[in-house]
């Protein structure tokens, strides 16, 4: 497969997340391979955060259900039913958060 079917074949995934661990020496593998990602001018602006507390996780789901509905409600009405249906996260889904 080339380049441009990947990109066509693509999928947005936002179900069937799991707990199972990654094992860390693997995430640094990939996080260090997202460094290598270009930026404008070779900045490379990037931070990676792992956020593993559960309580901590629950504190972002809050915030994501209370800015969701902000902006559910700023929608005209024949928009929201299609948002409604939007899965958007899945933050205490998955066995961590990486931002």
């Amino acid at each position: 497969m080339d380049v441009y079917d990947a990109i066509k074949k693509r999928r947005d995934v936002r179900s069937w997340f799991t707990d199972e661990k990654i094992p860390d020496e693997i995430i640094s593998k990939i996080l260090l391979a997202g460094t290598y990602a270009p930026s404008v001018g070779l900045l490379e602006p990037w931070n990676f955060i792992i956020i593993k507390d559960i309580d901590t996780r629950e504190k972002i789901k809050e915030l994501v259900d209370k800015k969701r509905e902000e902006f559910y409600n700023s929608l005209p009405e024949y928009k929201k039913e299609k948002f409604e249906k939007i899965k958007i996260e899945g933050i205490l889904e998955s066995g961590y958060d990486l931002c």
